[in-house]
């Protein structure tokens, strides 16, 4: 099958730009509509037009075209498979007695959707259509964030290890100067004031 047979415009779609032009539309377009795919009171629409336009035929909902048939309803509503997702009509009012087909009746209808059916649709075209820009994986950019405070918090910890055993070993705290014998309150080297631990 030809492209220009599957979308119906009637232009030469072998030109490249004119094809390219083309594509870029539909892309928009698709686009679009799978943001109104979220809408429930334009799905049905969205769902349709998606499915006039898809050049490959869609898997349906796990029904067949054969069951794209009118169903009466006990309470004069009609149930109709559109495009493979069930749509309950309610008629403003109601038909004759003896039903639709005898005679040519139109009446405004409101049209009703299941909402799992809605939801499967709306999952079968995301499926379809969407193009994963790009993926990462969540720890490398979780694992390069953490490095800075991790490598913060070890320098602190290893700063406060150092005090306590330089002070353990009557070193001054600061640099490390030997203090044996030092009484008078300072590190003669550096000038920082010396525990009292030290100085006895």
């Amino acid at each position: 099958m030809d492209r220009e047979q599957d979308y119906g415009f009637g232009m030469n779609l072998r030109n490249p730009s004119t094809a390219k032009a083309v594509q870029a539309t539909l892309y928009v377009l698709r686009t679009r509509l799978l943001r109104v795919l979220e809408e429930p009171e334009r799905a049905l629409a969205a769902h349709v037009v998606l499915t006039k336009l898809s050049p490959a035929p869609m898997v349906r909902l796990g029904r067949s075209a054969a069951t794209d048939r009118l169903e009466v309803l006990p309470d004069g509503s009609f149930v109709q498979t559109v495009d493979g997702v069930r749509v309950v009509l309610r008629p403003e009012r109601p038909f004759d007695p003896e039903g639709p087909g005898h005679a040519v009746e139109a009446r405004l209808c409101s049209a009703s959707l299941d909402p799992e059916e809605l939801a499967a649709a709306r999952d079968l075209w995301h499926r379809q259509l969407d193009v994963p820009v790009g993926s990462v994986p969540h720890w490398p950019i979780v694992a390069v964030s953490a490095l800075p405070p991790l490598a913060w918090f070890g320098v602190v910890l290893r700063r406060a290890w150092l005090r306590k055993r330089r002070q353990r070993r009557g070193q001054c705290r600061g640099c490390s100067y030997d203090l044996t014998g030092n009484t008078s309150g300072k590190c003669s080297e550096c000038g920082q004031p010396v525990a009292r631990e030290v100085q006895a």
